[in-house]
Order: C-alpha cells, then sequence, then structure tokens
C-alpha cells in the first residue's frame, strides 16, 4: 500500500493467529500517515474505516499486500500507462461491492458494453459531441430563443463520481438542483474526462487539445516535482483556450473556484474576471474562516454577483467548485439528514465517512440551486447554457485526507480517481438550455470526451473555434445538425 511517498506492507498489520487482529495497525497507518494531514486542514482526526477493517481485508487477500505505486503522488507517463493492469485502487472488488450498495441501476439507463470498433464508430459520429445530438432545431444556434447570443455557464465539480448525483442512480445522495438540470436538459451517461486526475482534464476541457499534446499528464504540484515528471510549470499562455474565444467574439469572461492549471494569473488566459485557488494568480480566500466547508458558498457568491454585473452582455463563466475534493468539513447540520440513527457512531463521537461525504455533496448542490434562481430572477434562465460535470473519478479511501470520506460512487464501473478504467475517467456530463436544447433527454449512445467541451460550445454561441483542434467527426457532426 503506498500513500504519497510511503509504503506500509499491510502484512505487518495483521496477527499471527487466524482472526487475530494486531492493535499495531492503529499508529502505523493513522498516527503518521492521517492525522497530521486531517489537522492541517481543520479536520478532526479519527480512526478511520482502514483502521478499522483492513486487518480484516488483508487476511488471504494477496492484494493488499503488494506496493501500488501506481497510486503514488509522484507517477510518471510511463507509470500512468499501468493504470488499469492490475493495479488499480486497492481491494477493487471491495470498492465494486461498495458501489453495488450505493447506486441503484433501476433509476437511470446505462450504455450496454460497446465493442471497439462501436465505441470508434460513436466516438467519430460525435466529434463535437453536443451539436451531434440534434439541438437547436427550434432556434438559431447562435442566437438562441430571445434572439441574443446565448450566455454560457460551466460548473465542474472536484472529485465527484459518475454514480454520485441522484439523476445517475444514486439512491442515497440528495442532489435535487443536479437533477433540476437533468430534467431540463440533456443528460450524458458516456462522457470521458481526458485524464484521471485534475489538471490535465481541466488543460483539455479549457483548449480543445488532449493533455499530452500539452505536456501536462499529471496534476500540478511543486515547481521542482513538475520538473522532475517532466512537466511544465504551467498551461502554456500561449495556447488559445475557451476564454479567448469567446472573449474576442465580445463576451466577458469569469472564472470562480478552482483553477489547478499553474500559478500564472488568469487573466493571461482571457479571464477578465476572476478569484481562484490552486493557482491562477494570487491565491484567494487564505485564511477564511472555515473555507472547506463554506467554499462552495463562497465560489457561488463571487459567481451571482459576476451574473449580476454582466446582466446586460453576453457572458461565458466558469463556477469551478472544490467539492467533494478532499479533505470534506461538513458541519453537524450539513451531516444530520444522513446520520444513521439506528447505528452509534464509531466510540460515540466520530461521524461516519457516509455522514461526511454526503453531508458535503448536497451542501455543492445547494449552492448551484442558488446559481440557477439567480438566473431565474433576472430572467436569464431561457437564454443560457449550463454545462455541469467532474473532473475525473471519486477519491480512493485508502489516502490520508480522504480516509474519513472517500466513498464517492463510481456508479456500476471499476477504478476510481487516478485509474484509466470507467471509474476515474466517466463522469456525470449534463447540458441544460431552455432556448434551444430539448428537456429530459438521456443520451445513451454519443460517447464524448473534455476536449469536445470548447468546439462544441463555442459553435453554440457562434464563437470561432481555433484552429488545430482535433478533427474527429467534425464533418458527420455539421450533416447531423
Amino acid at each position: 500500500h503506498r500513500t504519497v511517498n510511503r509504503t506500509v506492507r499491510v502484512q505487518d498489520a495483521v496477527g499471527k493467529k487466524d482472526g487475530e487482529i494486531s492493535l499495531r495497525f492503529f499508529p502505523v497507518f493513522r498516527k503518521p500517515v492521517a492525522e497530521p494531514v486531517l489537522r492541517e486542514h481543520g479536520v478532526l482526526p479519527q480512526p478511520t474505516p482502514l483502521d478499522l477493517i483492513i486487518g480484516y481485508l488483508a487476511r488471504g487477500n494477496p492484494l493488499l499486500s503488494e506496493r501500488f505505486d501506481a497510486h503514488s503522488c509522484d507517477y510518471s507517463p510511463r507509470q500512468l500507462s499501468t493504470f488499469g493492469k492490475g493495479k488499480d485502487c486497492f481491494g477493487a472488488p471491495h470498492c465494486e461491492q461498495v458501489n453495488r450498495v450505493l447506486y441503484s441501476p433501476g433509476r437511470c439507463t446505462i450504455m450496454e458494453s460497446l465493442k471497439r470498433r462501436q465505441f470508434l464508430q460513436s466516438a467519430l459520429g460525435a466529434g463535437a459531441g453536443i451539436l451531434a445530438t440534434g439541438w437547436t432545431r427550434g432556434a438559431s444556434a447562435q442566437t438562441g430563443a430571445t434572439g441574443r447570443r446565448p450566455n454560457v455557464i460551466f460548473i465542474l465539480a472536484d472529485d465527484l463520481g459518475w454514480g454520485d448525483p441522484a439523476c445517475y442512480g444514486n439512491a442515497i445522495a440528495k442532489t435535487p438542483n443536479i437533477d433540476r438540470l437533468a430534467k431540463e436538459g440533456l443528460r450524458f451517461t458516456s462522457f470521458y474526462v481526458n485524464a484521471p486526475v485534475c489538471s490535465p482534464t481541466r488543460a483539455g476541457f479549457m483548449t480543445g487539445r488532449f493533455p499530452s499534446t500539452l505536456g501536462i499528464h499529471s496534476h500540478f504540484a511543486s515547481p521542482e516535482l513538475n520538473k522532475r515528471r517532466g512537466m511544465p510549470q504551467a498551461l502554456d499562455p500561449s495556447v488559445a483556450t475557451v476564454y479567448d474565444c469567446f472573449r474576442q467574439a465580445g463576451y466577458v469572461t469569469g472564472h470562480f473556484g478552482k483553477w489547478h492549471m499553474g500559478n500564472i494569473d488568469a487573466g493571461e488566459y482571457g479571464v477578465d474576471c476572476h478569484r481562484t485557488m490552486g493557482g491562477g494568480g494570487k491565491p484567494d480566500w487564505q485564511g477564511e474562516e472555515q473555507f472547506w466547508r463554506r467554499s462552495s458558498r463562497l465560489i457561488v457568491d463571487e459567481a451571482v454577483h459576476f451574473i449580476e454585473e454582466h446582466r446586460n452582455e453576453p457572458f461565458y463563466l466558469n463556477v469551478w467548485t472544490v467539492h467533494p475534493h478532499a479533505p470534506l468539513d461538513p458541519s453537524e447540520e450539513q451531516m444530520a439528514p444522513y446520520a444513521r440513527v439506528e447505528e452509534k457512531r464509531v466510540a460515540g463521537t466520530f461521524p461516519t465517512p457516509f455522514e461526511v461525504f454526503y453531508g458535503t455533496v448536497p451542501e455543492m448542490d445547494r449552492q448551484i440551486g442558488r446559481l440557477l434562481a439567480k438566473l431565474d430572477e433576472l430572467g436569464l434562465a431561457e437564454n443560457t447554457i449550463v454545462v455541469f460535470s467532474s473532473d475525473n473519478g471519486p477519491e480512493d479511501i485508502h489516502l490520508s485526507e480522504s480516509a474519513h470520506s472517500g466513498i464517492g460512487s463510481t456508479g456500476p464501473f471499476r477504478g476510481r480517481k487516478r485509474s484509466l478504467y470507467e471509474g476515474g475517467i466517466r463522469t456525470p456530463f449534463i447540458v441544460r438550455w431552455p432556448g434551444g436544447a430539448p428537456a429530459g433527454r438521456v443520451d445513451d449512445t454519443t460517447v464524448l470526451s473534455g476536449v469536445d467541451f470548447l468546439p462544441s460550445i463555442s459553435r453554440l454561441a457562434g464563437v470561432a473555434v481555433p484552429s488545430g483542434l482535433p478533427q474527429i467527426g467534425r464533418a458527420s457532426c455539421r450533416e447531423r445538425v
């Protein structure tokens, strides 16, 4: 088992006699690894599920005695290629069992398994994905139903799994606002991000280029670590971005929330108004009391102000949440609806991972609801394209900062964040545009990826697309539209 740069062999924690588990496991895992990280982020240290069950799981399970180098935070392109080859998240069968408990297949439609030829045919037919679905038959692709160019809001969650929203089949999560987007828009079930981790996925979204062509194959970290990985220190500002495209077309552009595309100021990429964390300029929200708990509200506060200020002009806006990226720190009030009254908390005091994770996701959903309510209040909903997605699959529970919360659902799919199995790269993707798109539609056949976002959203808004982008399927899309 490998966490960050620390390797522990699980069998050291298991008693020699059958059925006996040594208490030496607690200091091995919780004390040196989990506690400092949780304290650093202001989250109460607690016994983790690993502390309580991994000794039992390890007995007779050879998987748990291996070294999982693929989960190191310091991985190379060669190591990335090993994901999905027997080095998936530890105890993959156990992860799948958890998903089967949380996920209710009867609540959503899932695309059946595709053979390679079928997959390629579907991908080629998708191309600039959203356009391929027959949109805008009742409204101009450039002006929508109101005669004005559409506004665009891109809401990107952080580490939200395919199976986490209720509209994707989660039988536990309460996500009425994400569900509303699906009910009033188009929900794709076969959307893939271009990497199983944060930074390359975001670069793909914003540039329409495969992250490997930009030299970005992992998340941006310290300058030394970036160099060791053979990565640049930031996304190249000379590469055209979706901000550039819309700004040149007369849109005002904004970005609020997580950035994680390097420490170059966001304004260098065509962003007019921004407040970011994780790079993108001067760190904001530093010193903000209980930021991790209140991050979705603080980010949406900025987005709402931006919308109010620019209501009379076309705008492109990124609202990129931090939730549900670990460490999570929900309040007792946020966790209350998910407290299992029939079960006592561990040691009578510590909240369970169930309460922590599902207390956080609905808080993000509530803030998305505030954003949608503002569009309704200002009369902008009809002509605003709202896109919702996630940057990769859910975090693993075996990492120190997520040991108290990492139970996000990948639905029926194997793998999680950092894995090239479906669960690591297949994420929710919903598009709502009341003035120009069908409502309540589920697309189980179109295969999309993150690099489809820029050309698709640009064409919907009548914005010029940069040259040199991937050409797959573009002609067939125009024919279908």
